[in-house]
């Protein structure tokens, strides 16, 4: 009997490590061209070569602290830190609307044939739903921007529910 072994992580393709190199390099604010990323691994970022292209982006973030992103039919460019911040916030407004939805579907069931464990699971996604869009709303940031600003770093977890329970203690 034969067994294959595998690794349990592949090696990563030289067309990432080269790709990773090269937007390593890039200076806060430079943009460099699909065309110049295309020729240096001779295959089309935007196509059959976007998994390339995804990783090393991946490892610049999690590796360097280094955040590209896709400037729309040009290329990619690195990001200063008020950039960083703008992705943030317009992620944060996809997971508002995406909890909206969630809400939406959930409500759909009929929850009184539901089992009382499928009760609970309703009422826990209602429950999640409504707190991802209390805390991602105008309002609920109005808060956390009075709290971050008193407290002076990013709040933990218990505190962040203590804004929204209590409000905005000062600092002691």
């Amino acid at each position: 009997m034969t067994t294959e072994t595998h690794k349990a992580i592949p090696e990563a393709a030289e067309e990432t490590k080269i790709l990773y190199n090269r937007l390593k390099e890039l200076a806060i604010d430079e943009v460099i061209s699909y065309d110049a990323l295309n020729q240096l691994i001779g295959r089309n970022v935007q196509n059959e070569a976007r998994g390339y292209l995804q990783t090393a982006r991946t490892w610049l973030r999690d590796r360097d602290s280094i955040l590209v992103e896709c400037v729309r039919t040009v290329g990619m460019k690195r990001l200063d830190g008020s950039g960083i911040i703008a992705t943030a916030e317009h992620g944060l407004r996809g997971v508002r609307r995406a909890a909206g939805r969630v809400a939406k579907k959930t409500i759909c069931a009929d929850y009184k044939r539901l089992d009382d464990e499928g009760k609970v699971r309703h009422n826990v996604a209602l429950s999640v739903a409504g707190a991802i869009r209390m805390m991602t709303g105008a309002s609920g940031q109005k808060k956390l921007v009075a709290a971050v600003d008193s407290f002076q770093d990013r709040l933990p977890p218990r505190k962040l529910l203590d804004v929204f329970r209590n409000g905005v203690e000062k600092p002691k």
